[in-house]
């Protein structure tokens, strides 16, 4: 059974001119017990929207929402239960704390709101405030404590009546680098030793990779794509996904083949492709799309009849790797290497893509 299972929910907004507007178009999701599925997509996408419609902060316009197998919100049922009855805990962008409680307090508040007794309350609240390491922090307020270790209380807060499905709103989007880093660890350690399902939402294509079981790449209020953070990088089922997650070199060509021998041309070169990219296609013109740590540069004469010669018009070194934009002509290529001495600009070198590496999608 699913732990979460949405079918065909949509929600419309109208404009002042009557004009509708699908924040979320037909999405249908099946989420099962112990997945991290992260919503990711650019701002307006929908994906906030379809957060809250499960939280029940927004009222879908049709389809229906179960929670462990219960219809909490059936349009054709007329079902629509309120936030506190949905068995799930939320974890806010603004981490959502009471400023005039403790930190103690705070994460006992959902115990109480249910009438546990005192006893049950403090016990439990001990429990998660060890689990997550902010013992120390239990009669701090929310003002006398950093940004991370809100988070963490937000976090607590949200776990602490031990709910099966636990949604995120960003919310690490207001903690610096580093300690966003360390939460992000901190929470998957968390989720794995709880078993908690979570629906979790972000921009941040970094931190999706990084939290995901799999993600549902969310366009225009659809999901665009839902896979395994590797497949959504290497397998994009689209163009609009594949120039929304990592980077891409796009190039416009035609599709040819001579025996065993498949390549794109383009007005500055061939590009070599694989079998299994053709994917039935005949003559015709296509995009190639690659990612930039699949090209190669050399200043060496390559023998190779595939290679293109260019000139670096910048390069920039980013630790792991260092960045070259190299210039075929009127076409800009993005290049990512990892070892090797840093070519300056002005630089004449040669460029090559791994064969296998190339995705391709019709123009037009």
């Amino acid at each position: 059974m699913s732990d979460l299972s949405l079918r065909s929910v949509t929600k419309v907004f109208y404009r002042k001119d009557g004009e509708e507007v699908h924040a979320i178009d037909n999405v249908s999701l099946d989420i099962k017990q112990g997945e991290f599925i992260v919503l990711l997509g650019p701002s307006g996408c929908g994906k906030t929207t379809l957060l809250r419609s499960v939280a029940g902060l927004e009222y879908p316009s049709s389809g229906s929402i179960s929670i462990g197998g219960v219809d909490v919100f059936n349009s054709s049922r007329r079902i629509s239960l309120p936030p506190e009855t949905r068995r799930l805990g939320m974890v806010f962008q603004s981490y959502a704390l009471w400023p005039h409680l403790s930190v103690a307090d705070n994460i006992a508040y959902p115990l109480q709101m249910e009438g546990l007794r005192r006893a049950a309350v403090t016990s439990r609240v001990t429990e998660i405030l060890e689990a997550m390491q902010i013992e120390h922090l239990s009669k701090q307020f929310p003002s006398q404590i950093s940004g991370g270790q809100q988070q963490r209380v937000a976090l607590a807060r949200a776990l602490v009546r031990g709910d099966s499905l636990i949604l995120f709103d960003e919310p690490l989007s207001n903690v610096d680098a580093k300690v966003r880093e360390h939460l992000r660890v901190e929470l998957l350690a968390m989720q794995r030793k709880l078993g908690f399902t979570a629906l979790y939402v972000t921009h941040d294509q970094h931190e999706a990779m990084g939290l995901a079981t799999k993600i549902a790449v969310v366009a225009n209020g659809r999901i665009a794509q839902i896979d395994t953070p590797e497949r959504i990088y290497r397998q994009p089922k689209s163009l609009e996904v594949a120039e929304f997650v990592g980077s891409i070199n796009k190039i416009s060509g035609r599709l040819s083949s001579s025996g065993d021998c498949i390549r794109i041309k383009t007005k500055h070169g061939s590009i070599p492709v694989s079998p299994e990219a053709v994917a039935g296609r005949k003559e015709q013109e296509v995009f190639a799309i690659s990612r930039p740590e699949d090209w190669s540069v050399s200043t060496e004469t390559p023998v190779s009849e595939e290679s293109w010669r260019g000139e670096i018009v910048a390069s920039v070194f980013l630790g792991a790797h260092t960045e070259y934009i190299v210039r075929f002509g009127e076409l800009n290529i993005v290049i990512w290497k990892h070892k090797g001495e840093l070519l300056p600009p002005g630089q004449s070198v040669w460029c090559n893509v791994k064969p296998e590496s190339v995705a391709l999608f019709d123009q037009g």
